[in-house]
């Protein structure tokens, strides 16, 4: 889009960007997990209104069927979203006018300006393999050393642990 009117429309390059980037949402309704799981948006994805919007099945389905945009942005679900000037001036904050970074991970899911920190984002702890390292590690365990790993690493079964861009990380049990 930029590149066939910008000559005729003078605005800058995060305007476009800006607009490619909500397209691409409108458009892409499945690009929303790619969204929540941006390392900018980490901590903003925890919002207990973006959660609900997530999990709320009749807002997914409604987007899912291609309505249009006004329909999408006048739905009760969004305008909430749409009103805050609080959530627009965080995600403004979080994204650091960097709008060009944010385009390419909905485009592609890495982040030219992220991916050099590897342990950004959500981790889900996998025993098996974490057990089997364990035993890897010591090879000779006794049987009550097996229980006490087994008794340790099963209680982290269903853990997910997100590192953020600000240097927090947290660690949710599941059940």
């Amino acid at each position: 889009m930029t590149k066939a009117i910008a000559p005729w429309v003078p605005a800058s390059q995060n305007y476009y960007d800006g607009a490619d980037i909500i397209g691409d949402i409108y458009h892409t309704p499945l690009l929303e997990n790619r969204l929540s799981s941006y390392p900018a948006f980490l901590a903003l994805a925890e919002n207990k209104q973006f959660k609900t919007l997530a999990d709320d099945v009749k807002f997914q389905q409604f987007w899912l069927e291609g309505r249009s945009f006004g329909d999408l942005v006048s739905h009760d679900k969004i305008q909430p979203l749409i009103g805050s000037a609080e959530l627009y001036t965080n995600v403004l904050a979080l994204l650091k006018g960097d709008l060009k970074d944010l385009k390419g991970y909905l485009e592609t899911g890495s982040s030219a300006k992220y991916d050099e920190e590897k342990i950004l984002g959500r981790w889900s702890f996998d025993f098996k393999e974490s057990m089997g390292r364990a035993k890897r590690a010591k090879a000779n365990m006794t049987l009550q050393d097996l229980r006490r790993a087994r008794f340790a690493l099963g209680r982290l079964n269903d853990a997910v642990l997100t590192a953020m861009i600000d240097n927090r990380a947290t660690l949710k049990m599941l059940r």
